[in-house]
C-alpha cells in the first residue's frame, strides 16, 4: 500500500496550456522559450502530442523569476 504522504502527482500540460500558464503567446513559447537552456526538456506523449511536466514549467518560473524575468 502506497504512504499518501509520499504520493506526487504531477501531469504532463500541452503547449497551450504551458503558455497560458508562462503569459505568453504560443508563438513566443516555441520561438524563444523553448530554446532557453533552463526550460524543460519536451515530454513525447504520441507522434504528434508532446508537453511538459506541470511540476517542470512551475520550477522553470520560480527560477526565472528570482532572474527577474522569464524572457531573460
Amino acid at each position: 500500500m502506497m504512504n499518501k504522504s509520499n504520493f506526487h502527482f504531477d501531469r504532463i500540460v500541452d503547449p497551450k496550456e504551458t503558455a497560458y500558464i508562462l503569459g505568453v503567446s504560443l508563438n513566443l513559447l516555441s520561438d524563444k522559450i523553448e530554446k532557453d537552456p533552463l526550460f524543460p526538456a519536451r515530454k513525447q506523449i504520441t507522434v504528434r502530442k508532446f508537453g511538459w511536466l506541470y511540476s517542470d514549467v512551475l520550477e522553470f518560473i520560480q527560477t526565472k523569476t528570482k532572474e527577474g524575468s522569464i524572457l531573460k
